[in-house]
């Protein structure tokens, strides 16, 4: 769940700044009872644990929402849409533990628990962590300039049981298994063809109308429990995988070792260099 290299700059002016009187997650609600979330840390929507916590809460309470009927994600950025996981909170020991529920927390809801027509316009950059929050939704539309994939291998992190299922799931086996073994990032129309997302439009706006009409036709399908079931089933492995989560402490461990952590360190002072 690590940073692209591109963003990983502009991410650093805001450590060391509080960013409680921000509003993470901005929402909106159109006449027809679409809610609209948008990913709201600049510059980059790093994935730190108030954030990931933040996210989550939102999505469980549109949930539970009646007057809610579809759900979008989008980014205050029409270049970003996430990072992925907070590099910082990354090399903060004592907060391993934390990021990493919070990790699962988001995937769950998001994955597991969202009943309700889900969609995703990805507008720029979402490596790893942010492929996740992709991989999440029915349905995934993307702005030409948008680059996807898990690319946590190329500094020795290892990608999650479930997650790898979820890339599986949208790429098949061959493919998702060359591309977390090189830890591979995706321009958009690579990602298209390998089915990690399903369209692209023209710019975040399009991508936006595009989505929002795809959600809308699934909105008002007979109401039968059909949709939901059939998502249920296609998903059931990849959320077992993730309930279970047997091995969560082993990779927060793995996390911590001296290894991960001198890896993480040498990635990040690589990138200062480039500056």
């Amino acid at each position: 769940m690590i940073f692209s290299q591109t963003l990983f700059h502009s991410s650093l002016r805001i450590c060391g700044r509080s960013l409680r009187s921000r509003t993470l997650v901005s929402l909106s609600r159109t006449p027809d009872h679409m809610a609209i979330v948008e990913l709201n840390r600049p510059p980059v929507n790093a994935l730190s644990i108030e954030f990931l916590d933040t996210i989550e809460k939102t999505f469980r309470e549109l949930s539970e929402d009646d007057s809610v009927k579809g759900i979008i994600l989008t980014s205050f950025s029409d270049r970003i849409f996430s990072s992925g996981l907070d590099l910082q909170e990354i090399q903060e020991e004592h907060k391993l533990d934390s990021l990493g529920a919070s990790f699962r927390n988001v995937a769950n809801t998001l994955y597991g628990s969202i009943t309700k027509p889900f969609g995703i316009v990805i507008s720029g950059h979402a490596p790893a962590g942010g492929t996740l929050l992709a991989m999440c939704a029915d349905y995934r539309v993307a702005t030409p300039n948008s680059i996807l994939g898990l690319n946590e291998s190329r500094i020795g992190i290892l990608v999650p049981e479930w997650m790898s299922f979820m890339y599986e799931g949208l790429m098949g086996p061959r493919q998702a298994e060359l591309g977390l073994m090189l830890g591979s990032l995706f321009p958009a129309d690579k990602a298209l063809k390998l089915g990690l997302i399903d369209e692209i439009a023209e710019n975040k706006e399009v991508a936006l109308a595009s989505c929002q009409s795809l959600i809308r036709r699934l909105m008002t399908e007979p109401e039968t429990n059909a949709r939901e079931l059939s998502k249920k089933l296609s998903r059931e492995r990849t959320i077992k995988s993730l309930h279970a989560d047997k091995r969560a402490e082993q990779l927060v461990s793995f996390f911590k070792s001296p290894e991960v952590q001198a890896n993480i360190k040498l990635y990040v002072d690589s990138l200062k260099k480039r500056k």
